[in-house]
């Protein structure tokens, strides 16, 4: 089965209505705070727990504290096809 997300709704389904199951790794964790703003680095490994499919990458997050919680101001990932097992 090929996962595709383009949105946050296709995400969402997939997460959470579809019945499946993923394993997913964080590595290389780097949190930089300034008072209200922070930046958070990492790189990540994500898998079906059935098949092992999945895939890599990085992302960077942009957090702002309001009202005394963090937010997500913005996101960017890479994201690449986990090797196929033989």
């Amino acid at each position: 089965m090929q996962v595709i997300t383009y949105n946050y709704a296709g995400f969402r389904k997939i997460v959470f209505q579809s019945g499946l199951h993923f394993a997913q790794k964080f590595y290389n964790v780097h949190i930089e705070q300034d008072g209200p703003l922070a930046q958070v680095s990492l790189d990540f490994v994500t898998a079906d727990a059935a098949t092992g499919s999945g895939g890599y990458g990085f992302k960077t997050l942009q957090l702002l504290k309001v009202n005394g919680s963090w937010k997500i101001a913005s996101e960017f990932y890479t994201a690449h096809s986990l090797p196929k097992k033989s």
